[in-house]
């Protein structure tokens, strides 16, 4: 989207006048004061910290987190400058490694004005940061990056830049949490009444302060005055944002605000007031025409050597589901993804990306609903922000907020598709895809559906003789289904020794020997993924005198419990449901009996989030043992943890119970022979 004509004609040429110090305007208390940033001005007693009285495990504490977003028209149109100042002190020297240097990212499209660091250290010295270097992350990324130096414990850092910027669409965000104890952070927007936002908060909402002063400002070459308002939002004594597992991403749970701009106003003159953000379908119109999405799907010369490569291979197919896989294993197999870069767009033609054999998401998907749709298939593409992304604004019509896009195809059976692995097949989706809803982009009638998720799922079967000195010596099959036998697949790429399988079943038992390793369905997606191998296991048993343990859950999923946590400061969002399935056939020795076996148990999550079921039985010589654990739920609150807590403790605790086996004398081996 651009600032077109309107803009310009409703500015005129309405220039705000950018002081020099404008990059140090902060709030003082009681109102905005022009006064330098806080560089250099450390205080007393800040140096003489040993510890952070709220948090005292903390290594380190931001003191001081300030950043001013402003935004200003000449005559190159809108800049927006964040200038960025943050202070932390470094109570233990392992947070030396993490807070010891720092980088800054830059898009091509932005400018860094300037930058200075400097290490203060207890007794005062300072030591400036003179070193600065540029590192390419890719084409578009650039980080200026920085080391402190001379640090020691109760080294104080701080830095301050300033960056330019031409999106006035999506303003710079503003976090103010981070992974260590926050004393205090705020941002001050100073934006023109000419564009209006609409503020995003997560997490904590901030304390907000209003201020309005009158701005010079230049109309047709006179100097006139407009009110200003300046926002202050901050807040203060913010925990540390600690990683959880099966968080997606901790944006969607930290404290931070967002901008989106929503409308434009006119200045002086007639014009009415232009609408940024309207409405679903305008949104749906607009992408529809963009260049780099709708217009790739619309114009065959866009994709025509792909079709071409693509239609012949139609010949064959019956029904439309074999042309939908046709297609889309042919893309996953020709075309292989960029570097996990997401995208929305098209970065050059279709056809151009297929040429190099590289692709983005965006493009990926792209290719496939255009070849669908030249094989009189309707697909449509999905619009989605990945895992990390966040989750999305479905109350906003905010292109912005998506990073990746789907096909979709309607139907009795909607299916689902995301090319660029050879191993995923159809309806399975990237992980990064699963978070909950994607919008369908079709003018007619854009709508949110939601993702559905496929299982990961794992059935073992151990048949074993256990042996006198404690040897296992047998034979293990296991299956695979959906994420697991994508995972096993994509191993077993750069495993054909099945170094990985041998050191995975090391870490449970040390002297494991696995012989003839058979797999069947490597290559057939859409069958089970299934591997028998032979095995010998010592030392499986522990043998006492005239006892003898094992345990006989071998090796299944959450042999440790993944919440240890005593309380949980965020939701679980679990990925994907889970099957686990084992089964564990075994045949005792001679002269020996069954002295103990674990009990059965069955568990169950509140709703049918979750089951456990554990049974071990005695037949005659032989132990049958069975677990299955299964989880439905994908989304547990804070006040829910306890719950998914206790469940896998349980879980875990089971797992590590024993089976006890006594020798018996000669005449009782014959009584308990059937």
């Amino acid at each position: 989207m651009k600032l077109n004509t309107f803009l310009t004609t409703a500015l005129v040429l309405c220039i705000y006048t950018l002081s020099t110090a404008q990059s140090r305007l902060f709030f003082a208390i009681g109102g905005l004061t022009e006064i330098e940033t806080p560089f250099g001005k450390v205080p007393k007693e800040d140096l003489q910290m040993t510890r952070y009285d709220p948090d005292t495990s903390a290594n380190a504490v931001v003191l001081l987190d300030n950043g001013f977003l402003s935004l200003y028209y000449g005559e190159q149109g809108w800049k927006c400058y964040l200038t960025s100042f943050k202070r932390v002190k470094l109570l233990k020297k392992s947070s030396f490694d993490d807070y010891g240097k720092y980088s800054i990212s830059l898009h091509n499209s932005e400018k860094l004005l300037g930058v200075k660091a400097q290490t203060v250290n207890p007794d005062s010295s300072i030591t400036p940061v003179t070193t600065f270097f540029d590192e390419k992350d890719n084409k578009y990324i650039t980080r200026k990056k920085f080391a402190f130096s001379n640090l020691q414990e109760g080294s104080i850092v701080e830095y301050e830049y300033t960056v330019e910027g031409t999106d006035v669409f999506s303003l710079y965000p503003w976090y103010f949490q981070a992974e260590i104890p926050v004393r205090h952070s705020e941002l001050v927007t100073d934006i023109p009444s000419t564009l209006q936002y609409i503020y995003f908060f997560r997490g904590q909402a901030p304390k907000q302060d209003e201020y309005t002063l009158n701005k010079k400002i230049e109309v047709k070459k006179k100097v006139i005055l407009e009110p200003a308002t300046y926002f202050r939002y901050s807040l203060d004594s913010l925990e540390a944002m600690k990683s959880e597992g099966y968080v997606s991403t901790l944006s969607n749970h930290i404290s931070n605000m967002k901008f989106q701009l929503s409308q434009i106003n006119p200045i002086i003159g007639s014009e009415p007031p232009r609408k940024i953000l309207q409405d679903w379908k305008a949104l749906a119109k607009e992408l529809m025409a963009n260049k780099d999405l709708g217009e790739q799907l619309r114009s065959r010369s866009k994709y025509n050597d792909i079709w071409k490569a693509v239609k012949p291979l139609l010949a064959t197919a019956q029904t439309d589901e074999e042309k939908i896989r046709i297609v889309y294993e042919f893309i996953s197999q020709n075309v292989q993804w960029i570097d996990d870069y997401f995208s929305i767009y098209a970065q050059e033609s279709l056809d151009d990306a297929f040429k190099k054999k590289k692709a983005n998401s965006g493009e990926l998907n792209l290719m496939l609903i255009a070849c669908l749709n030249e094989a009189e298939i309707k697909a449509l593409p999905m619009l989605i922000s990945t895992r990390d992304h966040g989750l999305p604004y479905k109350e906003y019509p905010i292109g912005r907020q998506f990073n990746h896009l789907l096909c979709y195809i309607e139907g009795d059976k909607p299916m689902f598709l995301d090319a660029g692995n050879i191993y995923r097949p159809m309806n399975v989706l990237r992980v990064p895809s699963l978070n909950g809803a994607g919008w369908v982009l079709d003018e007619k009638n854009p709508r949110w559906v939601d993702i559905p998720t496929t299982f990961s799922s794992e059935t073992m079967l151990a048949s074993f003789d256990l042996q006198e000195d404690g040897t296992l010596k047998g034979n293990i099959g296991a299956s695979y289904l959906g994420y697991a036998a994508v995972d096993e697949r994509t191993s077993l790429k750069n495993d054909e020794k099945n170094e990985n399988l041998k050191k995975a079943w090391a870490k449970s038992f040390p002297d494991i020997q696995l012989d003839s390793i058979i797999v069947v369905n490597k290559d057939s997606l859409y069958l089970p993924f299934k591997r028998t191998m032979n095995c010998t296991i010592p030392n499986a048993a522990i043998v006492a005198d005239d006892l003898m343990y094992i345990k006989p859950t071998l090796k299944t999923d959450f042999d440790e419990n993944p919440f240890k946590q005593a309380k949980r400061n965020y939701p679980i969002e679990m990925p994907y449901p889970i099957r686990d399935h084992f089964v564990l056939n075994m045949t005792i020795p001679d002269g020996y009996a069954v002295e103990e076996l674990p009990k059965d148990m069955v568990l169950g999550l509140p709703n049918s989030g979750g089951k456990f079921i554990y049974s071990c039985t005695k037949m005659g010589d032989r132990i049958q043992l069975m677990v299955r654990i299964e989880l439905k739920q994908l989304y547990f609150t804070v006040e829910e943890y306890p719950n998914i807590k206790s469940f896998f403790n349980q879980i875990v605790t089971k797992k590590n119970e024993q089976i006890v086996l006594k020798r018996i004398e000669k005449t009782e081996t014959a009584k308990k022979t059937p």
